[in-house]
């Protein structure tokens, strides 16, 4: 569940790992949401997570001016699937009101050649009929260069 409007609402799910996963109880403490943050980025990233099960069909991302829709969105996820080793996340800061949901994180990505670039991501996310409908990020590289940092929205 994810606290919308002060009201729990539930996300489908086929698996309880996800529910688990999603799980935000009506009084969150900030760590437990950036737990649950955690996870589900790095599920989505990882392959494990079905975007449908947490995504609206109509879903649209803007990420440093670059607009991508639902279809977009999972291209992408594809493409850094297979342009890196790995994606390792740490949220820093997270917080929920009514239908909106923001939070910072470190997007810590391993690349095949061994070198390893943070990007750090402020991120917006609108949630509506249960499942995220929106989101609205900036990226800034914390290490590497600015062709790790275009990996934010490359789709290949």
């Amino acid at each position: 569940m994810i606290l919308s409007g002060g009201q729990n609402v539930n996300i489908t799910a086929k698996h309880t790992e996800y529910r688990r996963m999603l799980a935000i109880t009506q009084n969150p403490s900030e760590s437990t949401l950036r737990e649950a943050l955690r996870d589900m980025l790095s599920q989505l990233f990882a392959g494990t997570l079905d975007p449908a099960q947490v995504m609206t069909a109509d879903y649209i991302q803007h990420t440093d001016g670059k607009r991508l829709d639902y279809s977009g969105f999972v291209a992408h996820l594809k493409h850094v699937r297979n342009a890196v080793r790995e994606v390792r996340f740490e949220v820093l800061d997270a917080c929920c009101t009514g239908n909106l949901l923001a939070d910072r994180h470190i997007a810590e990505v391993h690349h095949h050649d061994g070198h390893i670039s943070r990007i750090e991501v402020s991120m917006f996310t609108r949630l509506a009929n249960d499942r995220i409908t929106s989101i609205d990020e900036t990226t800034r590289s914390l290490d590497g260069n600015d062709a790790d940092r275009e990996l934010a929205h490359a789709q290949a």
